[in-house]
């Protein structure tokens, strides 16, 4: 999967991001002798990244992209793709940037570095973009 991701890195002009990234979750992957179940710990880190490069580097499908309104205002979006991954996982977008999630042991919430998204009724989420930022509730639009 690393070498499909770094092709695709190596045709992005400029970015050149996967190799860092890749030093960086090593380093972490390496911390699992801390951990009380090591072999867990590894299955986890693995399956985490698996997941991660697969879905920035779109190696795998994904079920298409959803927009929400938030906050009853239509200029403020937020796109939500969910990829086809083990665990499930999605690239949520909102303004500028956008950002990885894996889904969480709690059915329905995905979390990133400092995001989440948890679904909620049909065609309702609650995004929470950034540390302690406002929940915003969004609308799945037509």
């Amino acid at each position: 999967v690393y070498k499909k991701a770094k092709a695709v890195d190596d045709k992005q002009a400029g970015q050149h991001t996967l190799k860092a990234e890749q030093v960086g979750w090593i380093r972490g992957r390496n911390e699992c002798w801390k951990s009380n179940d090591e072999e867990q710990c590894l299955k986890q880190e693995y399956e985490y990244r698996i997941a991660e490069l697969q879905t920035r580097y779109r190696l795998v499908g994904n079920f298409g992209a959803e927009f929400y309104a938030c906050d009853g205002n239509k200029a403020k979006e937020v796109v939500l793709t969910r990829y086809m991954t083990d665990p499930t996982t999605l690239m949520a977008e909102f303004g500028d940037s956008s950002v990885f999630m894996a889904a969480s042991d709690k059915d329905g919430l995905f979390l990133g570095r400092n995001e989440k998204v948890q679904y909620e009724d049909e065609g309702m989420v609650a995004v929470q973009w950034g540390y302690e930022a406002p929940l915003m509730k969004c609308k799945l639009r037509d």
